[in-house]
């Protein structure tokens, strides 16, 4: 009876690793199992935030082609037409001693009508043109930073979502394994009884235990397909669509050590390198803002067509001006300004700062996790092979009336729970090597994809 109990497990075992590598819950109605790296691929493909980030640098793009040609000439055109309804005369009497006479001469025509033409060229603005220009591509370089930041983001959500599915889909495997061997020791104690060897107690427990695995089925079959949900919507897929995933684990090359991580984020970190944009920008807002304490010196060129107002004749003129204009007293105004725009570039400097503590702490507190699963994952492969060891000493004791079914049952719920612990240390291993490389400014790159396997937990 124990051989067939051992030989049934096995069999259990073999469906779960099939189960968990090829997803059978969906295999009917999915194709080819994705990766992570395709996964990943259509995330940033589709995601909605992706797409904002898009749309914020075309934003800042448009902004700095703008702000550039503020230092070319400016036309502009002005006109106006006046129809009256007939023309106005003017009648004058006067005498040349041969008696009265009058004269009618007309004052204007009905038809009027002018059009000005004026180009103004910006000579000197104090720097205002040069600056604005320059917080304008700032701001480009900070959208594009906030682009690759979303990127990063967009990866760091699909693995954690891709690797939720995996995790769910194992301790599926789990429930099911453990509700079966469950069921064979119900099967044992309902024979035992039957032949009395054992008391009623003995069969309850195991209707008991048996009804506990039994709703771990349920919850696992639940908390499978909310996480297949949620790993669609991180990839922008509609949240019913099935899912099929193939085994895929993460690996950390470790010749990095914690402080080369540390100079990886501090020059590539998309956050930082925003907050540094940012204060070029604050500073360039400084100097435009000192531009308010120079005159504004422009060249201008105008031409004006008007019909005279006596005749169907037209005059035509042209100018060329230098124009100068310099707010010389606004009480204060402009110092006030300026002072604004220095306090805000300091607020930059200090905020930088703090963003860059926040990365160093980060780095190292995903470096630590990654080393910490990496450990975790040998102790709990080990607990496994002790907590197997466990139930099968048990299962033979009991055979032997020496052990109760209790110590059958708990050495059972040991070895869930030792395989649930393995299945979240290996998983959780994942997540974090991908936090890391979000945390040191990278994308998943092929460094990580060097383990595609999905043997590590094929044995347990």
């Amino acid at each position: 009876m124990i051989v067939r109990r051992n030989m049934n497990r096995a069999l259990v075992v073999a469906a779960v690793i099939f189960a968990g590598c090829f997803g059978l819950s969906n295999f009917a109605a999915a194709s080819e199992p994705l990766t992570l790296k395709q996964s990943i691929d259509e995330a940033l493909a589709n995601h909605s935030a992706i797409n904002q980030a898009k749309a914020s640098l075309a934003a800042a793009e448009s902004r700095r082609k703008s702000s550039t040609t503020a230092f070319l000439p400016t036309g502009s055109l002005s006109g106006n037409y006046t129809r009256l309804d007939h023309d106005r005369y003017q009648t004058m009497s006067f005498d040349l001693g041969t008696g009265s006479q009058t004269m009618t001469s007309p004052v204007m025509r009905k038809y009027q009508y002018s059009v000005g033409l004026q180009v103004v060229q910006p000579l000197f603005m104090g720097g205002a043109i040069y600056y604005s220009r320059k917080q304008a591509a700032g701001g480009v370089g900070i959208a594009q930073e906030q682009l690759e930041g979303a990127k990063q983001d967009v990866t760091l959500g699909a693995a954690q979502a891709y690797y939720s599915v995996l995790q769910a889909q194992q301790l599926l495997g789990v429930a099911r394994l453990t509700k079966e061997s469950m069921a064979a020791h119900r099967k044992t104690a309902e024979s035992f009884y039957k032949a009395g060897v054992v008391a009623k107690v003995d069969l309850l427990q195991a209707d008991v235990r048996l009804a506990e695995a039994e709703q771990g089925v349920i919850k696992a079959q639940n908390a499978v397909e909310t996480t297949k949900a949620a790993f669609n919507n991180a990839l922008g897929r509609d949240i019913s669509e099935p899912v099929e995933l193939f085994e895929t684990h993460l690996s950390m090359p470790f010749e990095m050590s914690l402080s080369d991580c540390m100079e990886t984020a501090l020059s590539e970190r998309p956050e930082l390198m925003v907050m540094r944009k940012s204060i070029d920008v604050a500073s360039f807002s400084e100097k435009a803002t000192r531009s308010a304490f120079f005159p504004q010196i422009s060249g201008v060129y105008a031409k004006n067509l008007t019909k005279k107002p006596l005749s169907w004749d037209r005059d035509e003129d042209w100018q060329v001006s230098l124009v100068a204009s310099w707010d010389i007293w606004q009480w204060g105004k402009q110092k006030f300004d300026l002072d604004y725009a220095r306090a805000k570039t300091n607020e930059a400097r200090h905020r930088a700062s703090l963003v860059e503590d926040g990365v160093l702490l980060e780095v190292k507190q995903s470096y630590l996790s990654v080393d910490e699963a990496r450990k975790l994952i040998s102790v709990t492969r080990r607990a496994i092979e002790q907590a197997t060891e466990n139930v099968r000493m048990s299962d033979e004791r009991y055979a032997q009336s020496i052990a109760t079914i209790t110590e059958v049952l708990d050495a059972e719920v040991l070895l869930a729970n030792a395989r649930m612990n393995y299945y979240f240390a290996l998983y959780h291993h994942d997540v974090a090597v991908a936090r890391l490389f979000r945390s040191m400014g990278s994308r998943i790159d092929d460094r990580a994809f060097a383990d595609t396997s999905g043997g590590e937990d094929s044995d347990q």
